[in-house]
């Protein structure tokens, strides 16, 4: 039933699988393997839509192809290279899961969408973590209703000079 199936989505505890590929929440996913050149065509190649490998991973779409400079955000290595940084600097927290404004409305979006306008980049059918999965790829305008949980994301501070 759909209620049975909300329970389900809402008991998933692989989240946390997401941000041993960031180096903090917000932050690019890092390149977690070798690259041979600079050239954004070069990651098109796997990543242009989604590859699985010899070895059994897979190359997950970027949501956005059109941009020709990759390293430009994305950097080689592993997240544990960035644990040692010697900073104050705190960033977003990182959302556990869409809530429900009201029990059967669609789940909220729990990130951001600047530069993931492509939903289905990984919430389409060829994602193997079938907790990100939609049920419904055919519909192509997610924010008609899922909404953006803006308010959780970004805490909105007051300005002290405009008081």
């Amino acid at each position: 039933s759909l209620i049975q199936n909300i329970v389900e989505v809402e008991d998933i505890t692989e989240e946390d699988a997401r941000a041993t590929l960031r180096a903090f929440y917000t932050a690019p996913p890092v390149i977690p393997h070798e690259i041979e050149s600079q050239n954004s065509q070069d990651c098109l190649r796997c990543h242009l839509g989604v590859t699985k490998l010899e070895d059994g991973r897979v190359a997950m779409q970027t949501p956005h192809p059109q941009f020709s400079s990759c390293l430009q955000c994305h950097v080689p290595g592993q997240t544990s290279e960035f644990d040692q940084s010697k900073t104050q600097w705190e960033g977003l927290k990182e959302p556990k899961r869409g809530d429900r404004w009201v029990t059967m409305s669609p789940p909220t979006i729990p990130h951001r969408v600047k530069m993931r306008e492509n939903c289905l980049s990984c919430h389409g059918p060829q994602n193997p973590d079938m907790h990100l999965r939609t049920t419904h790829p055919e519909r192509t305008s997610c924010l008609q209703c899922h909404v953006p949980n803006y308010d959780k994301e970004f805490e909105i501070q007051e300005n002290e000079f405009l008081n």
